[in-house]
C-alpha cells in the first residue's frame, strides 16, 4: 500500500511532511507521532481502523459472503475433478 491510498483514500494514516530533498526530518517525525498518539486525528484514525477491523471480521465469518463464495468455488472445482 502506498501513502496516497493510506492517507487520502482509506484515511487510516497521517501524511508526514518531507523537505525539498524528499527527506522526513526528525522534528516532523516527532510531530507525526505526537499527533498520532495524542491528537484528535489520531483518535479518528484509530476509530477508522477499528471499523475496518470489524468489517474484516464480518467478511471472514462463516455466514458471510466471502466465506460462502469460497465454499461455492471449492464445490465447483470438486465437481470438475470427478
Amino acid at each position: 500500500m502506498n501513502k496516497v491510498l493510506l492517507v487520502d483514500g482509506l484515511r487510516v494514516a497521517l501524511g508526514v511532511k518531507e523537505n525539498k530533498k524528499g527527506i522526513v526530518e526528525s522534528q516532523d517525525v516527532a510531530t507525526y507521532v505526537r499527533d498520532l498518539f495524542e491528537g484528535d486525528e489520531g483518535k479518528l484514525l484509530r476509530n477508522k481502523m477499528e471499523e475496518y477491523k470489524e468489517a474484516a471480521k464480518l467478511a471472514l465469518a462463516e455466514e458471510w459472503s466471502s466465506t460462502k463464495s469460497l465454499v461455492e468455488v471449492a464445490q465447483i472445482w470438486k465437481g470438475l475433478k470427478n
